[in-house]
């Protein structure tokens, strides 16, 4: 288990959330937030897809991160780090 442990942790690690690969998946999604807007399609539609984006990076630390935080620690709970 401690090996699966250490794979979920390259995944997301709560004390360097931008680090792994959530992390990178939700730098991925703000900076799709911040383009969408400038998108030439109708601006009420660009303003959703900009909100949409944001909420789902939201989601990928605080729900999807958390869960996986508490998946490692159930797996290998001595300690954040082996």
């Amino acid at each position: 288990m401690e090996l699966v442990a250490g794979v979920l942790r390259e995944l997301f690690d709560e004390a360097d959330p931008p680090g792994g690969l959530l992390g990178s998946l939700q730098q991925l999604l703000t900076t799709a937030a911040k383009a969408a807007p400038r998108t030439p399609i109708d601006q009420d539609d660009a303003e959703a897809a900009g909100c949409a984006f944001e909420e789902a990076a939201g989601f990928v630390i605080d729900s999807a991160g958390m869960r996986l935080h508490h998946a490692t620690f159930t797996l290998h709970p001595q300690g954040d780090r082996p």
